[in-house]
């Protein structure tokens, strides 16, 4: 013989309740199931977070190397005027020297 569970819901914001009653047997296949169900769930949103995660520092890694190759750029496009310079000045340098 099943046992009885009831209890009260307050089915409206008028105050009026309603009484339910259900077998202990199917309460406890409800309650393991919801419970099966937010694990689930929650391995889900563990999963999800984790790749975020993963996401954001891939992110970062990106960034980092962006602003590495910028400065990289800059460096460069320095050395290349200053390299120009040098040319010129030097280039000067051999006309004045062999006339």
């Amino acid at each position: 013989m099943a046992e009885t569970v009831s209890f009260f819901i307050k089915i409206s914001d008028n105050g009026t309740f309603k009484k339910v009653e259900v077998d202990a047997d199917s309460l406890r296949d409800a309650v393991k199931e919801v419970k099966l169900e937010a694990d689930r769930l929650s391995g889900s949103i563990v999963n999800w977070s984790q790749a975020s995660q993963s996401l954001s520092l891939l992110q970062q890694s990106f960034m980092e190397l962006q602003g590495t190759v910028q400065g990289l750029s800059a460096a460069y496009a320095q050395q290349e005027v200053s390299e120009r310079k040098l040319a010129n000045r030097l280039g000067w340098l051999v006309l004045v020297t062999h006339t």
